[in-house]
């Protein structure tokens, strides 16, 4: 049964135990556009039906885990992965910043993170520009206090052609950074290994401690022709209207009716001076999601 171990208005911290795993994962939320406690936390319902033990933070809103109630959040967290063998913490982007930088205070033997932040404080990383808004609401008191005592040592899962890559070398100085590079992600690589049908082989392998980086990025690589999300990654990348229309095109052939991607290439189609075929994308955009905040009030 689920227990809660803490809770403040901002976020709980939810253990779903008592499967007998000899590891226990401490997951952290990424960026939520749902702000209710009243949810799944990250990876909560993969690792309970995999009979693994894990813990959960839960967050309300975006605010990079700058709360001033974490030190009391953490300890009661170790305290309650005592009897285990081997913690592992897991986030991706904002979660991952947290698995990093709290993983330390939990003892944990790695953490995980996919495409994670350094910090996105303008006085620590000025070319972090993603996430400025977040960022001007934020003091980074606790950040500042988290500046050391990382995980020992982090798998971190990212694209060497995007931002994150920077963030990563940041880390270098603080933790064993293990680099699986997977390239043609953008900045969600863990959506990246979702849609290539690697990520439960991806958790499973770390937590029974037979990962192979190399392997694996390989393994994502050998996948890369499935997965509309590298298309997309591409075709912003591209400053050629054409080749952008191409590559959108593949993501559509994967994906033919995912309303994101109709609506991406539909625009593309109206620069490009497409109108009829741009209409055709909207419509159908519209035909499958009418109330998706993304189709047009034509």
């Amino acid at each position: 049964m689920p227990t809660e171990l803490f809770r403040t208005n901002d976020f709980l911290v939810r253990a779903v135990t008592g499967f007998g795993s000899s590891t226990c994962m401490v997951c952290f939320d990424g960026l939520q556009d749902v702000h209710t406690l009243d949810r799944p936390g990250f990876g909560e319902r993969f690792f309970a039906q995999a009979a693994i033990d894990a813990i959960h933070f839960v967050i309300r809103d975006n605010a990079w885990y700058q709360y001033e109630q974490m030190e009391e959040a953490l300890a009661r967290v170790a305290a309650a992965l005592a009897s285990y063998d081997r913690v592992l913490t897991y986030g991706s982007s904002m979660g991952g910043y947290a698995a990093i930088r709290f993983g330390g205070r939990l003892e944990a033997d790695s953490a995980v993170a996919t495409s994670p932040q350094y910090s996105i404080d303008a006085r620590v990383v000025p070319f972090e520009t993603r996430w400025r808004d977040e960022a001007k609401r934020l003091d980074f008191k606790v950040e500042a206090r988290f500046s050391s005592g990382f995980a020992r040592r982090s798998y971190v899962f990212y694209d060497p052609y995007d931002p994150d890559k920077r963030h990563v070398d940041f880390y270098r100085d603080h933790t064993d950074v293990i680099d699986v590079r997977i390239l043609g992600c953008g900045h969600s690589s863990i959506g990246y290994l979702a849609e290539a049908g690697l990520l439960p082989e991806c958790a499973l392998s770390l937590i029974q401690g037979t990962f192979d980086a190399a392997s694996f990025s390989l393994k994502a690589r050998q996948r890369r022709r499935s997965v509309a999300q590298r298309y997309l990654v591409l075709a912003d990348r591209s400053r050629l209207l054409r080749t952008r229309i191409a590559l959108t095109r593949k993501a559509r052939e994967i994906k033919p009716d995912e309303v994101p991607i109709l609506i991406k290439l539909g625009n593309l189609l109206e620069q490009d001076r497409q109108f009829s075929e741009a209409a055709d994308c909207f419509a159908r955009a519209a035909q499958i999601a009418p109330d998706h905040p993304l189709v047009r009030d034509d």
